[in-house]
């Protein structure tokens, strides 16, 4: 399977975790003296790091497969593989590998040469090549993944990853199924790497996981006490894991900027909100799920936050700073979702003023709580309906907020200048765009903001 190829691309949909894995893929490649392209059509192996959250997600995978029928057929020892959350166990087609099988996402493409999981990429070769009598049960090894030094795409961004895995299992998300149990890296590990990077004068860090401030969640929870009197537990009197790990990051010399992602309301701790308003190198901006307003639905996700929960951690962050910024997820007309319960949503957008809003609609995926016990009693039209009211939602919300920063100076890592305008984002999360003098990519400037399209500030 390796001798013909010379060339390889990813494609890498959704997620920044997922982007942190196609780096690691790079690295590996090259390090078996494949050459990295940006032309799809004309590489010899086509990789596509998937997401699967949504169906539709999937859908598009075989959709974009089927458009590189015609060139397989022309060129048929080009390769197309597939790995994360769509795959499960590592399979190839080729019938003399013990790997060899007839699995669902092989059948389901006839172009298609071989899936694998991710945490398998430093067995890649050794699965490839293996001979039809040797063994082939891999054992994982997490950590052994996560020492693989990526092959970084930006001048100025490091993506680290943290963690792996959700044991959340809410009833709509297939991830638990495709990733695992959640796995934690150690602060040393983490901060010996970003140290690297920093002498590679990288100016920000993305700290990636399913569930970052979960990190190391079980290690700590079972040092909680259990006051035998009022028969509850007591708060958490040490720092958590995840609020140790932003303060020894925000320590890194040359080190100017901390994002992190995704986070769930349950886990965010007052010592980790305190983190995130007292550490100065990390930004004001948190994606975290709402997913609905409603308790009741939220309560048949299997959630394990309630609207109050949510909206009182926002209320801590924007007391400290206005401009705060604020993203979520929401799942529009989940499973017996009535047009009542609906209408609060949208009611807690206008209450929350959302600075951004990824918004799904909602679909069945297989092995899940609600695959398996739900009814999805809501058709497409009226889903697509609902999608639409939530937009028109969002974008009032993103003007409102984006009219605090009319005036007001802002900093930009600027990532990418194309026919003399500078973009990229602001502290606060925003996409600004300003007209080229002399600046350089990876170049930290102070611009002043005139006005606001829906999707991004700008200069002039």
């Amino acid at each position: 399977m390796w001798n013909k190829l010379k060339t390889y691309s990813i494609k890498t949909f959704w997620c920044a975790m997922n982007f942190s894995d196609s780096e690691k893929i790079s690295s590996v490649l090259d390090s078996y003296w494949l050459t990295e392209v940006l032309d799809d059509e004309n590489a010899d192996l086509v990789i596509f790091n998937t997401c699967s959250i949504k169906q539709k997600s999937e859908d598009k995978i075989f959709g974009l497969l089927h458009n590189f029928k015609k060139i397989k057929e022309k060129f048929p020892h080009r390769k197309y593989w597939i790995t994360w959350c769509m795959v499960k166990k590592s399979w190839i087609r080729d019938k003399e590998s013990v790997f060899y099988s007839n699995d669902p996402l092989l059948r389901r493409s006839e172009i298609l040469d071989f899936v694998f999981r991710i945490l398998d990429l430093p067995k890649l070769p050794w699965i490839l090549w293996i001979n039809k009598n040797s063994d082939k049960n891999l054992n994982e090894d997490k950590e052994k993944f996560f020492q693989i030094q990526q092959k970084l795409k930006s001048p100025h961004q490091a993506i680290i990853p943290i963690q792996t895995g959700c044991d959340n299992f809410c009833t709509y998300c297939v991830v638990p199924y495709t990733r695992g149990k959640e796995f934690s890296r150690s602060i040393a590990e983490i901060t010996r790497e970003i140290n690297f990077y920093a002498k590679k004068w990288i100016k920000e860090v993305i700290l990636v996981g399913q569930n970052v401030n979960s990190y190391w969640k079980w290690w700590w929870i079972t040092k909680r006490k259990f006051d035998e009197e009022n028969k509850k537990w007591l708060d958490w009197e040490e720092k958590t894991p995840f609020a140790k790990l932003l303060e020894e990051v925000n320590k890194i010399e040359w080190i100017e900027r901390i994002r992190f992602q995704s986070s769930n309301p349950h886990d965010m701790t007052n010592d980790i909100i305190k983190a995130i308003l007292n550490c100065e190198k990390v930004m004001p901006s948190l994606h975290f799920a709402l997913q609905s307003w409603n308790d009741e639905i939220l309560k048949k996700m299997r959630r394990r936050h309630t609207f109050d929960d949510f909206k009182k951690i926002v209320k801590k962050l924007r007391s400290k700073n206005k401009k705060f910024w604020i993203s979520t997820d929401i799942i529009v007309w989940f499973c017996g979702e009535t047009e009542g319960q609906f209408q609060n949503t949208l009611k807690a957008i206008r209450e929350i003023q959302f600075d951004m809003i990824y918004i799904s609609q909602y679909s069945v995926r297989k092995w899940t709580f609600a695959w398996d016990k739900m009814n999805d009693d809501i058709s497409l039209e009226i889903k697509k309906k609902r999608w639409q009211e939530t937009n028109e939602e969002l974008k009032k919300s993103m003007k409102n907020r984006m009219s605090i920063f009319q005036w007001e100076k802002v900093k930009v890592l600027i990532d990418k200048i194309e026919n003399w305008i500078c973009e990229w984002k602001t502290e606060e999360n925003y996409v600004c765009r300003f007209s080229e003098k002399n600046y350089k990519v990876w170049e930290i400037v102070e611009v002043e903001v005139i006005w606001s399209d829906t999707w991004a500030l700008k200069w002039e």
